[in-house]
């Protein structure tokens, strides 16, 4: 697999810059700037399998919130559940860190942008039910109030959308012939239809 190549495995939303000179890419997303990353740091983060899958069957495979439907969801156990993958997501960084291996960079800054996704996931929720709040007490009759509930549909379709090109980045890396390279790919496809999306418009270029 080649450098240019490797630069599928960092596709999220974002703008890269890339020097291929120096062989170094830098990432800069809505949530957080990642890079610049080396060649042989883009080839750490791909050969971490093990780590990158028990990842992914934790904050992805066994959490419904990332794939089921929309309609069985309510406010306070899609909080709970967002709550606990970035508490997950907090601690599989830190760990990382607390190695001091610069070559495991690139992992740190994709949980890290991933934990900071969670958390203003979270923060809308909390105004959702906050603007509902006020609308209550400002006296507006019961049919003009927009509940909290009805707003939860979109933000969670917005926190798939942004985290669904991470988690298959994620997923690319493991083997074809894993089981849990299978998995996620099930549960995106689940949830890319309930989005209207096909999963191949989920675009990972260079490794597809």
């Amino acid at each position: 697999m080649t450098f240019e190549q490797f630069l599928g495995i960092l596709k999220i939303p974002s703008l890269l810059k890339i020097d291929l000179d120096k062989k170094v890419i830098t990432i800069t997303t809505p949530i957080v700037a990642l890079g610049p990353f080396s060649y042989a740091q883009t080839k750490a983060f791909v050969d971490d399998k093990d780590r990158i899958s028990s990842f992914l069957k934790e904050t992805f495979v066994e959490r419904m919130i990332m794939w089921h439907n929309f309609q069985m969801e309510t406010v306070e156990w899609s909080k709970e559940s967002i709550k606990e993958i970035s508490t997950i997501t907090n601690t599989y960084w830190k760990d990382i860190e607390a190695n001091n291996n610069r070559k495991d960079s690139i992992l740190i800054d994709y949980l890290k942008a991933f934990e900071s996704l969670c958390n203003l996931t979270l923060k809308a929720i909390r105004e959702a039910e906050q603007d509902e709040k006020d609308q209550k007490n400002s006296g507006l009759p019961l049919e003009d109030i927009f509940f909290a509930d009805d707003q939860l549909v979109q933000i969670l379709k917005e926190f798939r959308t942004n985290s669904y090109p991470m988690i298959k980045s994620l997923a690319i890396v493991l083997p074809n012939n894993s089981a849990l390279r299978k998995l996620t790919f099930e549960k995106l496809d689940q949830g890319c239809r309930l989005l209207d999306i096909d999963i191949y418009d989920v675009e990972v270029n260079g490794l597809e």
